[in-house]
């Protein structure tokens, strides 16, 4: 099972935290004030799922969970590449011919693991298409 790591919670918090500062203390306007407000409100939001949210690589699904609720669920059979994005090489793309379907970043606590867990269980997977830098970065 993994989760976001706590420096990501954290910078979130903080972040929030700041926002909320400066839009009180500086702004002159009340609609800036509102903006600000609202901006800090949907990234502790975001902080709280991001806090509660696991992800669970089981025998044939990616489960992500937030809580006990499941957020999302992806099947291996339905990866059709597993990918690295054009700007940040970090990032890991699991698509298929209709879309992404998730995305590993870094801001996950051993996402290097989770993608060699991923490579090694979806080895059965023959329509998989898995990247040159992925195979030789990741797998273990």
């Amino acid at each position: 099972m993994y989760k976001y790591s706590k420096r990501t919670i954290i910078f979130n918090f903080i972040f929030a935290g700041l926002l909320l500062i400066l839009g009180f203390y500086i702004a002159t306007e009340t609609w800036y004030m509102i903006v600000v407000g609202l901006i800090a409100l949907l990234i502790l939001k975001d902080a709280v799922s991001e806090l509660r949210a696991t992800f669970e690589l089981a025998g044939d699904r990616m489960i992500v969970r937030n809580k006990d609720k499941v957020v999302k669920e992806i099947k291996y059979r339905d990866i059709k590449y597993m990918t690295i994005t054009r700007r940040n090489k970090k990032w890991i793309v699991l698509a298929d011919d209709n879309g992404i379907l998730f995305t590993i970043k870094p801001r996950i606590e051993n996402y290097e693991q989770m993608a060699a867990d991923l490579i090694r269980l979806n080895q059965s997977n023959k329509k998989l298409e898995v990247h040159d830098y992925i195979k030789k970065t990741y797998k273990k």
